[in-house]
């Protein structure tokens, strides 16, 4: 049985890079790490320029509220400490390393030697938060904050290896080489949990990562591998949770509140490595991929390594490139300077040329076909709340729902009339955003 879910699209995936292995990149010469790569509060640094720093170190700490450490990714010494633009086009307080390419290891990086059993829930929760673990699915929340969420409210672990957008391959390669550090990860997840079972989710368009999955001979009561139809936003929570489990996440609540919690399965190999080796998170994979670059590739990059060397890895670009996107090209972000730092949550690096990024030649009018509506996957009305917010009547935006988007782009990339919908409503719900914070801040003024 194939499990799906309502309304979403097939794109077409270009997932040659699926068979790509995972090649180490060469070591850059200088990194740029962000003090803030998850939810939460930004770190604060605890090093100066000048100072000597080993890989593994906490370089950042976060004093107070939700939030993760962060770790140098080589070692060398801190050059300065600089407000840079993330991918986002946020500043962005970073630690500049110069990397002395002698690789020396932090003394406070220690295997945890702790039989599993006998580790409480509280350990695995201090583990994974001094490892500065975020979601490396793309929503960067604190992962230790989503296990603590989780204790005594869930029955079902999902581990998400959908990987549902164009190009990246991630996710696929690291089941094919090497799963056990997923299926490990997911234990962890269930003993801090006290579960017995988790299922790990993939898409048939990954069967030899099933077929791997199946080889290891894994106990069927603790590890479901279950298949999913490959359809876009497969990968969104609550398209997963209603594919897996038939229950409808409402709008404005978490995963816990229907029982379930699901982490992607970099996440989980990042656990496992915490406790495995003891080296906090301070690399990850990314597929680097589009007409413009010279060989495709997937690479394990440290944090903080500036998108122009990793393309100069890959054999820089075959042709002037007319947009580079950090992440995938349904919800990835188009950048401006390839000095971008690759972070916690960068899956993927793009580049596209004028012939492939021509599918928006010009605007037009929206013509009421309904494909933004039977597309959605959050059963919205997008051509409505694209049309208010182009008229800037915030009050019917929200009407109609418009914080319930989950900007998956379906509808943008649907639409006829090459109306650019998902982000007028990105600017309507930033909008509404603000205007509620306004309105809650306006009423504690009157308490």
């Amino acid at each position: 049985m194939k499990y799906t879910f309502l309304g979403g699209i097939r794109l077409n995936e270009h997932k040659g890079t699926s068979r790509c292995p995972i090649v180490r990149i060469s070591p850059p010469s200088v990194v740029t790490i962000p003090m803030s790569q998850h939810i939460g509060a930004p770190c604060t640094p605890v090093v100066s320029a000048g100072d000597i720093v080993d890989k593994g170190q906490v370089i950042g700490i976060v004093e107070k509220g939700l939030g993760c450490p962060v770790h140098a990714s080589i070692s060398g010494k801190v050059k300065e400490i600089v407000s840079v633009n993330n991918s986002a086009g946020i500043p962005v307080k970073s630690v500049v390393i110069e990397n002395d390419f002698r690789d020396r290891v932090s003394p406070t990086v220690v295997p945890y030697i702790k039989a599993l059993n006998k580790t409480t829930a509280d350990e695995i929760i201090s583990i994974v938060r001094d490892a500065g673990i975020s979601g490396l699915g793309g929503a960067s929340f604190p992962t230790y904050a989503k296990i603590q969420s989780a204790l005594e409210k869930v029955d079902t672990v999902i581990v998400n290896c959908a990987e549902c957008e164009p190009y990246i391959t991630v996710n696929h390669r690291l089941l094919l080489e090497n799963p056990m550090a997923v299926v490990n990860g997911l234990k962890i997840i269930l003993k801090a949990l006290g579960l017995r079972s988790g299922i790990i989710a993939v898409e048939d368009n990954k069967m030899s990562a099933v077929r791997m999955l199946e080889s290891l001979d894994l106990d069927p009561k603790m590890i479901k591998v279950k298949v999913l139809v490959t359809k876009y936003p497969q990968g969104d929570e609550r398209q997963l949770i209603y594919a897996l489990t038939g229950k409808e996440l409402p709008s404005g609540k978490l995963p816990a509140d229907v029982g379930c919690v699901i982490f992607n399965a970099e996440t989980c190999a990042a656990i496992y490595n915490a406790f495995s080796t003891g080296m906090p998170l301070i690399e990850r994979i990314v597929t680097v991929a589009g007409d413009c670059i010279a060989k495709p590739s997937n690479l394990l990059v440290p944090i903080g390594t500036p998108f122009k060397d990793i393309i100069a890895f890959c054999g820089g670009f075959t042709k002037a490139p007319k947009k580079v996107i950090s992440g995938g090209p349904m919800m990835g972000i188009a950048q401006w300077s390839l000095d971008t730092p690759v972070i916690k949550g960068t899956s993927a690096v793009l580049a596209f040329s004028e012939e492939l990024d021509n599918n928006k030649k010009q605007l037009s009018a929206c013509i009421r076909c309904g494909r933004c509506v039977r597309n959605c996957p959050m059963h919205l009305m997008p051509l409505y709340i694209a049309s208010y917010a182009q008229q800037d009547d915030i009050d019917k935006c929200e009407k109609y729902d418009a914080l319930s988007c989950v900007e998956c782009g379906t509808c943008t990339y649907n639409c006829p009339g090459n109306v650019e919908i998902v982000q007028y409503i990105r600017v309507a719900k930033s909008k509404i955003i603000e205007r509620n914070k306004q309105k809650a801040t306006a009423a504690k003024r009157e308490n």
